[in-house]
């Protein structure tokens, strides 16, 4: 397998192919642990003695599968970023700062308006 890169030239490769496997098996591994747990709360109502309905099983199907896959994925991208500092921080410094400046400049607008009610309330009671 090649490694996948952002330039055509010898530069070293943006994700190695093995954080790439390992990504993938982090995924399928989390999808076979959310079965797993609805497998045991499965089990557990059985020994109980209380049959689950099946809108309810595939529900809460669904919801270990996803938090499995969300917590897994989250794992496996923090161990991938540990190992490409530079390059993550460098992508998440301009991607984030797209995203939480205009979100500030928002909320200093807000508060702003705010403290301007606040400000005219007072005059208008004196």
């Amino acid at each position: 397998m090649h490694d996948i890169t952002l330039t055509n030239d010898d530069s070293a490769a943006w994700i190695p192919t093995s954080a790439l496997h390992a990504m993938a098996a982090a995924a399928w591994m989390s999808i076979l642990l959310g079965l797993l747990v609805e497998c045991l709360v499965l089990a557990t109502r059985a020994v109980a003695g209380t049959a689950p309905q099946l809108a309810q099983t595939v529900a809460e199907l669904a919801g270990s599968v996803t938090w499995a896959v969300v917590v897994c994925t989250g794992i496996s991208l923090g161990s991938a970023a540990s190992r490409h500092r530079q390059r993550m921080m460098g992508l998440l410094g301009l991607t984030v700062n797209e995203v939480i400046f205009p979100i500030g400049c928002v909320a200093v607008l807000y508060f702003i308006a705010r403290l301007n009610d606040r400000a005219e309330a007072g005059a208008a009671r004196t």
